[in-house]
């Protein structure tokens, strides 16, 4: 199966919105009610027995042990943009940890900022909580990059649905688990995104591989 052929200019502007939305509904939350606020906010409510229990499976979604799998079964199907979603994932990866580590190295997590009182959050059992290298968040960036590469690959608008909702609870899944603010999460969506739309611009642009572009031709005798 190879990746389905349409207009970009049709499929890359509307999936671009649809990411970016929530982006925009967050940061404007965040200029309302400020970072620390919005983010308690977020903490504090919605909670339940079952969340507690999904969110930190649901928050490994922006993890490479995710991302590394569907780049292999994509793949199969279609190996050039299984290298563009790997090279996105490193692009993301390399400007989070360069943010991280060597520009906002002193930003604190919200447990290190509210280390003079934890019981303000709604920490869940058993969740190893960091308090050190907060922004941007490496898991928002590496899931909206999917996501979002996915979402351009099938082309399908109840497959873009499904992935921006997938990409938005494990954002949400950051501050649920009291790991990140929702600055963090929004700057880190952002990285994600932009990796993805350019490698995407990048792919369409691009000559296509002879014959069909997937992982199983290469094992193919000629």
């Amino acid at each position: 199966m190879d990746r389905p052929q349409s207009s970009v200019k049709f499929n890359l502007y509307p999936t671009l919105f649809v990411f970016l939305l929530p982006i925009v509904i967050l940061t404007i939350c965040i200029g309302v009610y400020g970072n620390h606020t919005a983010f308690l906010y977020i903490n504090n409510h919605f909670h339940s027995g079952l969340l507690d229990t999904l969110m930190p499976f649901i928050t490994m979604m922006g993890e490479w042990v995710v991302v590394i799998p569907t780049i292999i079964i994509v793949a199969f199907f279609n190996y050039k943009q299984a290298l563009g979603i790997a090279i996105s994932g490193i692009v993301s990866m390399i400007v989070v940890q360069g943010l991280k580590e060597y520009v906002f190295a002193d930003m604190a997590r919200p447990s290190g900022v509210f280390a003079n009182d934890l019981s303000v959050l709604h920490i869940v059992e058993n969740t190893d909580l960091h308090s050190c290298y907060t922004f941007p968040s490496g898991h928002s960036a590496g899931v909206f990059m999917l996501c979002m590469s996915l979402a351009f690959y099938f082309k399908n608008i109840n497959v873009t649905m499904g992935l921006i909702l997938v990409a938005c609870l494990t954002g949400w899944s950051r501050m649920y688990l009291a790991q990140h603010f929702p600055i963090d999460v929004a700057v880190g969506a952002l990285i994600g995104i932009a990796s993805s739309y350019f490698m995407e611009i990048w792919i369409s642009k691009t000559k296509k591989f002879k014959g069909e572009a997937n992982f199983m031709t290469l094992f193919r005798k000629k």
